[in-house]
């Protein structure tokens, strides 16, 4: 897909395409108004980690830090734009308005995190190099000119991983929420207790047992997180297939996923029951999920599909003019610029198969199986 505007995951609330685009380098500009120095900083702080552009002429302006807008503009070479960050108090928190012009790009934040939120969507409108570790040669990066609008409909978007059966090192848990963080997820629910792990209570209602849970609890006045087993449980396979690594069952696919509609939920939960709902997150329970290539394998692309529905509260295929496939492989091309080990749409890579050893393909639970028998347990208990 050429048009970026419309690759955008998640996609945003309003775009509204312009014609013509802006040219952004290692020295462009970041400057904050009033009140506005922590957003600046945010987007500063995405756009800094960029590889931006290994092409000669940058260094020859100024030895700026990438992203920082630091350094000035004396030398030859293209015109580049520049970015002002403000913060407006009626958007919400995490909501952002960017207005991308011929000469500039306007920001307006809710706050730091609607910043920051914006940056993540600059550099996906940025050339799929954005999110490489380290700069190729290459033109100056160019951002098409539009008016976006948005905010999300969910404040709990969320990822869970259980590290009490399986440990990860350290960078291996940083580069996972810097991923996270990149699809505007805002939860990592790190997993410490358990038999086989530590002891840390829960203090917000998880409702993996299905929807009458999750109504019975926010009639109770407990705020509570949407996450059936099907579609939120990534440790199931994501495909009824023998190429398939070892799983706790199967399937809970990627069209599983794209369909959930957490904030659909609320529609028939009476008085105030509907705005405990306050958000969803994926599972990650890693009995089956030995290291960090295993992890990625299983997250991704369903966590990207999760973060679509996290941030609108619908199926990913009614936002973007309904183009979630076309949206979806354009952005596989930026997590293979940063190297995640996902699993494509068409099946494993030879070397992510489950083989004929220890890993290899079992049958193990069906997840509608599952599904089902939580649905009765839940029936029988509200009966009683």
């Amino acid at each position: 897909m050429t048009d970026r505007l419309a690759a955008l995951l998640p996609y945003p609330r309003s775009v509204r395409p312009q014609p013509g685009g802006l040219q952004l380098d290692a020295v462009t500009p970041i400057t904050a108004g009033p009140g506005a120095q922590g957003a600046g900083a945010a987007v500063r702080r995405v756009l800094a980690a960029l590889p931006w552009s290994a092409e000669p002429w940058p260094a020859e302006r100024g030895a700026a830090e990438p992203g920082t807008g630091s350094g000035q503009s004396p030398g030859p070479g293209p015109a580049a734009g520049e970015i002002t960050v403000d913060v407006d108090s009626s958007l919400p928190a995490e909501g952002y308005r960017l207005r991308i012009g011929p000469s500039r790009v306007r920001l307006t934040a809710g706050g730091e995190a609607g910043a920051f939120y914006a940056a993540q969507t600059v550099r996906q409108l940025l050339p799929d190099e954005a999110w490489r570790a380290a700069p190729v040669p290459g033109p100056p990066w160019q951002l098409p000119c539009a008016e976006i609008d948005d905010a999300p409909a969910l404040p709990w978007r969320g990822g869970h991983l259980d590290v009490a059966r399986h440990f990860f090192a350290k960078n291996v848990l940083l580069n996972f929420i810097d991923m996270l963080a990149a699809h505007k997820l805002n939860r990592f629910h790190l997993h410490l207790t358990d038999d086989q792990g530590w002891l840390r209570p829960d203090i917000i209602v998880m409702a993996w047992r299905g929807a009458g849970i999750a109504r019975r609890a926010a009639e109770a006045g407990h705020d509570v997180i949407a996450v059936p087993v099907v579609p939120t449980y990534f440790d199931y396979a994501q495909a009824d297939d023998e190429r398939e690594p070892l799983a706790i069952g199967e399937p809970v696919t990627l069209q599983d996923v794209a369909a959930f509609a957490p904030g659909a939920l609320v529609a028939a939960w009476p008085g105030q029951a509907g705005r405990r709902l306050v958000g969803t997150q994926f599972q990650l329970w890693t009995e089956y999920i030995p290291d960090g290539r295993a992890l990625e394998y299983m997250a991704f692309p369903r966590a990207c599909a999760l973060a679509d529905v996290a941030w609108s509260g619908g199926p990913a295929h009614s936002r973007g003019a309904g183009r979630w496939p076309e949206r979806l492989a354009a952005h596989l091309d930026r997590l293979d610029a940063a190297g995640v080990g996902y699993r494509p749409l068409d099946g494993p890579r030879p070397w992510q198969q489950g083989g004929t050893g220890a890993r290899g393909h079992r049958a193990g639970y069906r997840a509608a199986d599952v599904t089902a028998h939580l649905d009765e347990i839940a029936r029988q208990r509200g009966m009683s």
